[in-house]
């Protein structure tokens, strides 16, 4: 497959195929014919730029969280949470040091520390790199399902592990060592992420300090990554990590070394971008992903004339997550990570907490990935809301990816898959409430592989999207109400930072 990018200073497709390989590399193809709905100007992604301008690994500033078009309820439009999502992972991505902005001062490591988890400060000269196979969190509720949900452990198609990174900002840890001093008690904030400038000045308060990037709000981000030797480092974000190492005992167990972990250079794969904006305590649920990992289902958008067409299905080329010429019929293949007491060995063998192990009388091998919902929508679907949806993420992806590209930008190689929130700022009960705005289908093939709102997996469970497993339950006789901040299922878990008061 050849890949296709549109060049903005000549204003034509052009087309350039991998020299030396029997397979050229594939990509995500993002339609060029989209009616622009939803679009960053030259001139205002330059002021994007702290430079003033497209700077290849430029920094960019964050999105200001706080502007009151997310809380002008009757004027805002999807665009408005695109463009905020688009802005957010530039920031994110942006250098500090040796580091990334998600990984920088600012932002804090989330490791899993016995039952709960802790925050682990970052600095410039200093990182602290962890990553983890993803297992079932304890507090996750699909745990109820088996084996459903997080206990898939991805494998790429050219054998490496998928691991996982959490980092959570300043505004987030003090939030949440102040709500548990109980400082917050009687506010505004005493139960919900601080969402307005009133909130962010309380925690700014407990903290006795000013956030650098407060306007940034709360922020939660989840990363994923793949071993960097085995793609074209080049083309990735890239970083040095602790990795869990695994001694291949078999074909179908790969024994955890506890007590052992491996330096590896890492090649970013996927980002959840997660955060509150004016008046939207739910936080806003933004989703990338390199545009070599998975091929997309069919789906429909609106051309520049205003004609509805198709985009097929196309898996011929080189994925990190595919095979070449795979069918769009193809089931995803799963294996387990056992996880402590909550999950037991299904097969007759041996195994301990955190090995990996095949289930479903297959052996451990590279999974075969679609993106089932692409722009976080129901595949080959006509629909009105549908296909506006679809065109605008199009449109705004389009109008952003070829300005970067032309100045050698690495970030060019990502692309948003889509957004959910809810209209009024209401804290959902489930992914499909009435209230529920965005990318009503949204998923990451590489965070979500095995339960994709339209995968045809042997996995049950289907979340429909983020909401679906990051809502709130109802209070039953047995069980008490969950507090707003609840959407994020680390949140009260981590242990406060230690500060003294």
């Amino acid at each position: 497959m050849a890949r296709k990018f549109f060049k903005p200073s000549l204003g034509l497709i052009y087309t350039s195929l991998l020299v030396g390989s029997a397979v050229s590399q594939a990509e995500t193809q993002i339609p060029t014919d989209a009616q622009e709905t939803c679009t960053v100007s030259e001139t205002t992604l330059n002021k994007w730029f702290a430079q003033g301008d497209i700077t290849k690994g430029g920094m960019v500033w964050p999105a200001n969280s706080l502007d009151p078009v997310f809380a002008d309820f009757d004027g805002n439009s999807r665009c408005d949470f695109y463009k905020w999502g688009a802005q957010m992972f530039l920031w994110l991505s942006s250098p500090v040091g040796n580091a990334y902005v998600f990984d920088g001062p600012s932002f804090y490591d989330v490791i899993h520390s016995g039952s709960g988890f802790k925050m682990l400060s970052n600095s410039v000269d200093t990182l602290n790199n962890n990553f983890n196979i993803r297992t079932l969190k304890d507090d996750d509720p699909i745990d109820s399902t088996g084996q459903a949900g997080g206990s898939g452990v991805l494998i790429s198609q050219q054998d490496s592990l998928t691991y996982y990174g959490i980092n959570v900002n300043d505004v987030f840890a003090y939030y949440r060592t102040g709500e548990q001093a109980g400082a917050f008690k009687g506010t505004d904030i005493a139960t919900e992420f601080p969402n307005t400038i009133q909130g962010l000045r309380r925690v700014e308060d407990f903290a006795g300090r000013s956030f650098k990037d407060g306007e940034a709000l709360v922020m939660e981000i989840k990363t994923s990554w793949v071993d960097a030797s085995t793609v074209d480092a080049s083309q990735y974000l890239v970083i040095d990590a602790m990795v869990p190492w695994y001694k291949k005992v078999s074909d179908t167990k790969w024994a955890l070394q506890a007590d052992s972990a491996v330096s590896k250079k890492l090649a970013l794969v996927g980002m959840h971008v997660v955060g509150t904006v004016n008046g939207h305590p739910e936080m806003v649920w933004a989703t990338f992903e390199h545009l070599d990992n998975v091929p997309d289902q069919d789906f429909y958008y609106t051309n520049n004339k205003g004609k509805r067409v198709e985009h097929e299905f196309d898996s011929e080329g080189k994925w990190t997550f595919t095979k070449s010429n795979t069918k769009s019929t193809t089931k995803v293949n799963e294996y387990q990570v056992v996880a402590g007491s909550k999950t037991n060995c299904v097969i007759a063998k041996t195994c301990n907490v955190g090995d990996i192990v095949a289930i479903n009388d297959s052996k451990i091998q590279e999974n075969n990935v679609i993106r089932q919902d692409p722009w976080g929508s129901e595949p080959n679907n006509k629909d009105k809301e549908i296909v506006s949806n679809n065109t605008d993420l199009i449109s705004l992806n389009h109008s952003i990816l070829p300005w970067l590209k032309g100045v050698g930008d690495v970030r060019a190689n990502y692309f948003q898959v889509g957004s959910i929130w809810t209209a009024r700022g209401e804290i959902p009960k489930n992914g499909s409430s009435d209230e529920l705005r965005g990318s009503l289908s949204l998923a990451n093939t590489t965070m979500e592989t095995f339960h994709q709102a339209s995968s045809t997996s042997p996995v049950s469970f289907k979340p429909i999207n983020c909401f679906g497993c990051h809502g709130v339950t109802l209070p039953s006789t047995s069980t008490p109400p969950q507090e707003a901040f609840d959407v994020s299922h680390i949140f009260s878990s981590i242990t406060p930072l230690n500060v003294e008061k």
